[in-house]
């Protein structure tokens, strides 16, 4: 007997949907790049103009002139990430819309995971300056170290660069957002903000109710969790920023549904084909904090 749920559409419609709820890292992304790439194959150059430097000028002398400097850069689509599994006894799982649901959420879930570590991972473009750790590198200890203490260092990491005062934010790890919780001085925690104090001081439209993984603010940093921060040696890198600073293209995002040739069910699969990049400018508006709990 045919059945709706072999059809890839009616998949795709649900796990985009899922993938969109509760990924955290497409939170600091921008797409902008992805139609230019599509119409070029798997790579998009770009320019990136040099800095100015503001003169004095004294009447009836000449100014000095500076030179363009400008650097290219680019971006590759390369990477992949897939899941796939089996569904057996397809009728029956027609007739329980709920173990369909199930199956969704699992897919969205793998997949959304493996995209946030993706994306997070960008850290490691972050600019020199803005990576705090402790000496010869080691994590810092939030025993001595306050995250508060560390994020208004961010901040002024942050302002050096000249990025916006508007749209900074921070992720955390489990570890980090439970000495959060037990701090009563500084962590505003979301349920005490209004969506209109929200509305004006994060991203435009964005609220706690369709922000995924938005948990609070402290020194001046919208706080978001995620498992699916990057780590070494047993330790975590905190990732902050301003705005948008990662450049994300997903060029292939596949889901296929195929007939199982020796039993009486289907297999479910989807691949991605991705990319990011932090280009030269950017990087400013990026950092880490490499800590231990």
């Amino acid at each position: 007997m045919a059945t709706t749920v072999a059809k890839p559409e009616i998949w795709a419609k649900e796990l985009l949907a899922k993938i969109s709820l509760v990924n955290v890292g497409l939170n600091f992304v921008t797409t902008a790049l992805t139609d230019e790439l599509l119409s070029q194959g798997d790579t998009v150059n770009t320019i990136t103009p040099g800095s100015l430097t503001a003169g004095t000028y004294t009447k009836y002398t000449d100014i000095t002139l500076g030179e363009m400097s400008d650097s290219e850069e680019s971006l590759v689509v390369s990477d992949t990430a897939y899941w796939a599994f089996t569904c057996d006894d397809i009728d029956r799982v027609q007739a329980n819309p709920a173990l369909i649901r199930r199956y969704m959420q699992e897919g969205g879930a793998t997949i959304s995971r493996a995209v946030d570590t993706y994306i997070l991972g960008a850290h490691t473009a972050a600019h020199a300056n803005n990576k705090i750790t402790g000496a010869s590198n080691a994590a810092l200890s939030l025993a001595t170290n306050a995250p508060y203490d560390l994020l208004v260092d961010a901040s002024v990491k942050l302002s050096k660069f000249d990025a916006p005062l508007e749209g900074r934010w921070v992720v955390i790890d489990p570890d980090t957002h439970g000495v959060l919780l037990k701090d009563k001085d500084y962590f505003i925690r979301a349920s005490d903000l209004g969506d209109t104090v929200l509305s004006t001081a994060r991203f435009e439209g964005a609220t706690a109710a369709n922000t995924p993984g938005f948990v609070g603010r402290i020194a001046g940093f919208d706080v978001y969790l995620s498992s699916n921060l990057p780590t070494a040696s047993a330790k975590t890198y905190l990732i902050y920023g301003q705005g948008r600073p990662i450049d994300y293209v997903s060029q292939l995002n596949e889901i296929q549904v195929t007939p199982l040739a020796k039993q009486f069910g289907v297999v479910v699969k989807q691949l991605i084909l991705h990319g990011k990049k932090v280009f030269a400018e950017n990087s400013k508006r990026l950092g880490s904090i490499y800590v231990t709990a």
